[in-house]
């Protein structure tokens, strides 16, 4: 894959994400677990998801063929 396709699918992982939090924020207001005592008093919901995102992005970072 070149760099321009990796841009194109990294972007597209970015923007899943981005719907993903959305969402996660959403459901986590719903249940009256959302917290807003600070910047980092809901990054716990988010752990499960930053680590598919990393994984997605590697997985992208090593298909790239040319540097």
């Amino acid at each position: 894959m070149t760099k321009e396709e990796a841009n194109i699918k990294a972007k597209e992982v970015f923007d899943w994400y981005c719907s993903q939090c959305e969402l996660i924020e959403a459901q986590a207001k719903k249940d009256g677990i959302w917290q807003n005592i600070g910047l980092d008093s809901n990054q716990y919901l988010f752990k499960p998801l930053m680590t598919e995102v990393k994984d997605k992005l590697a997985a992208i970072r090593e298909s790239v063929d040319e540097f």
